[in-house]
């Protein structure tokens, strides 16, 4: 199922880590003081979805970070760019996917 709750991120970064798992996220997290420590905490990447000059720096930084020189965390995508309810599964972004570098799927299947 599609990224379907905040925790989601958490759960990934628990199994996945260490090191802490950066995010790319909707820039409304910034508004919560927690998720803003987090994101700033593990540099995040944060994009207003409805500007398209948020979009294109959200590319271009993923573009840098695909590069052996950078040396920051890993970069964590949910690719279909949205909380879901979790029953079917959305389109995903093509963002996520267009530095053409391999990507590391993840499953999280709740029993709900």
């Amino acid at each position: 199922a599609p990224h379907s709750t905040w925790v989601d991120a958490l759960i990934i970064m628990w199994v996945l880590a260490p090191p802490f798992l950066s995010g790319v996220g909707d820039a409304g997290i910034l508004k919560a003081p927690l998720g803003r420590a987090f994101g700033v905490a593990t540099q995040g990447i944060f994009v207003n979805v409805r500007d398209k000059a948020s979009r294109e720096a959200c590319r271009q930084i993923l573009a840098a970070r695909v590069d052996e020189t950078w040396g920051g965390p890993p970069t964590m995508i949910f690719p279909e760019g949205r909380i879901t309810n979790g029953k079917a599964l959305i389109q995903f972004k093509s963002g996520a996917f267009q530095p053409g570098q391999p990507v590391l799927p993840v499953v999280l299947r709740y029993p709900f």
